[in-house]
């Protein structure tokens, strides 16, 4: 057998250290690296939540009195209130009620959704069948846009133009379907205090 010539030794042998570096970084080298960096991670995230504590702690010493009250005076105005859950619900209808009667759109058909709970809100909600121009539908929107308490559109789907609707009208009646919702808290009544 004749021995191997010297330029395949040392390619065996620079293939074999290869091998061994390529060894030494998956068993030991990257495991720490990546682990190293994980941790240079979690740092940066903990001194980023740690300047927005600090920052929210100097803010929050800061605040007075006077000025949470305007805070709660402030959300207060974006919720409908009661003392009961159905109260809340009759005043959400109500204002529903009364946006349309001051919109021009037409009212099909309209049903209360289900309330739901989360935490001390309450999430109300109502669909609707429109029917109306396209400049009417668009005051709708931007009315309830505009509302206060707020409403929120969760669906809105043009179902198609309105039965009746001719092609020769100058602006055709829509069809339109809208779930809107809204928010409601009940308050706590107060109570007397017993001598």
């Amino acid at each position: 057998m004749t021995p191997p010539r010297p330029e395949i030794r040392r390619l065996a042998a620079v293939g074999l250290l290869l091998l061994l570096m390529l060894s030494l970084w998956n068993l030991a080298l990257a495991p720490l690296h990546r682990a190293t960096a994980e941790k240079v991670d979690q740092l940066h995230d903990r001194r980023f939540e740690l300047e927005r504590l600090t920052a929210l702690a100097r803010r929050g010493a800061a605040t007075t009195p006077e000025a949470l009250q305007a805070e709660r005076d402030e959300l207060l105005t974006q919720l409908y209130s009661g003392t009961t859950d159905a109260d809340v619900e009759s005043r959400f209808i109500a204002g529903i009620n009364a946006l349309l009667q001051t919109s021009e759109v037409r009212l099909v058909h309209l049903k209360a959704g289900s309330v739901g709970r989360t935490g001390p809100l309450l999430r109300l909600s109502v669909d609707m069948q429109l029917a109306g121009t396209e400049a009417q539908l668009v005051g709708l929107l931007s009315a309830l846009h505009h509302h206060r308490p707020r409403l929120i559109v969760d669906r809105a789907a043009l179902v198609s133009p309105s039965a009746g609707a001719g092609v020769d009208t100058p602006a055709p009646e829509l069809a339109v379907e809208l779930r809107v919702a809204g928010f409601g808290l009940v308050e706590a009544k107060p109570t007397r205090a017993t001598p």
